[in-house]
């Protein structure tokens, strides 16, 4: 079975939109990936020596995280498993589509974003591998 990266990635951009409007916003795309990658240059021009004990606390972290958050999507999964037996008055069951409709929405919202710190995550473990190895 493949893992098709691309619509994890497209799949979690889809959640950084305003409801209201439905574009992209532009304050979460800057707080959670310009900003970021701006202040990752600091160390570099402030000539920060990195040793070995980082790249080994980096691995655990993220060894950790990645555990955490597929353990996170196995409950999720869970929950969309998860029959809901209708009520048995007419206005509840419209009011109960509509709330599980919304609760629906959020899961899967919650999922790509899961999904794609997983993705995130595993990168970078693999890439502190490759770093403490090459070193």
């Amino acid at each position: 079975m493949k893992i098709n990266i691309s619509l994890i990635i497209v799949d979690h951009f889809k959640t950084l939109n305003n409801k209201k409007t439905n574009k992209i916003n532009i304050t979460d795309i800057v707080v959670f990936y310009i900003a970021p990658f701006l202040m990752s240059f600091m160390p570099y021009f402030i000539d920060v020596k990195i040793n070995k004990d980082i790249y080994n606390i980096s691995i655990t972290f993220f060894g950790i995280f990645v555990a955490l958050l597929l353990n996170i999507q196995v409950v999720i999964f869970s929950i969309f498993q998860r029959k809901w037996e209708p009520s048995q008055d007419h206005r509840q069951a419209a009011i109960q589509v509509v709330f599980l409709e919304s609760r629906k929405n959020l899961l899967g919202e919650l999922n790509s974003n899961i999904s794609y710190l997983t993705l995130f995550s595993s990168i970078s473990l693999s890439l502190f591998f490759a770093f403490i190895i090459v070193d």
